[in-house]
């Protein structure tokens, strides 16, 4: 089937065509030969627009070449310079939950962020308590329950904000 509608098609075929033919058509499945890309997007409120992200692949599968590649991050932070010793306070281990552990670390003037069971992530310093991540749209902010006291938790925040308490 892939076949026929490719050659009917110019190569392409798009079967996903919302509750109106005509109407509500969107991408949803592109197929060369036998060859597909299964494109599926959050779209507007009202579902009639692809996401951005599909707007790019589309672009990309029609042979455009978007130079330089457009970000799709929705908040941007700049990154400050921060002593190594200022965040050795940070450093140790924060229960975001039940067995749920963030660990902070730091490897010479490098500082990094790894949940349990994932990579280890760069972190970058946007102030000297804000910190964000590069590899993934999430940022976060030591705390403290004590103005003189010692670092307590810190607010995560990765589509949501949520606390972790340090543990170690």
């Amino acid at each position: 089937r892939g076949r026929i509608d490719a050659r009917m098609n110019g190569g392409f075929r798009n079967p996903h065509y919302g509750l109106a033919p005509g109407k509500d058509e969107k991408p949803g499945v592109w197929l060369v030969g036998d060859e597909g890309v299964y494109i599926m997007s959050n779209s507007g409120s009202d579902g009639r627009e692809i996401g951005p992200l599909s707007q790019l692949a589309m672009r990309l599968m029609g042979g455009e070449d978007p130079d330089p590649l457009p970000s799709f991050a929705t908040t941007t932070f700049t990154e400050v310079a921060l002593a190594p010793a200022t965040f050795d306070e940070y450093v140790g281990e924060y229960q975001l939950a039940p067995g749920f552990i963030l660990t902070v670390s730091r490897e010479g003037s490098d500082f990094y962020l790894q949940a349990n069971g994932q990579q280890r992530s760069g972190l970058f310093a946007s102030s000297d308590v804000d910190f964000f991540l590069k590899v993934v749209e999430a940022n976060l902010t030591f705390g403290r329950d004590d103005p003189d006291g010692p670092i307590t938790h810190m607010m995560f925040r990765q589509g949501q904000e949520q606390r972790a308490n340090k543990v170690r």
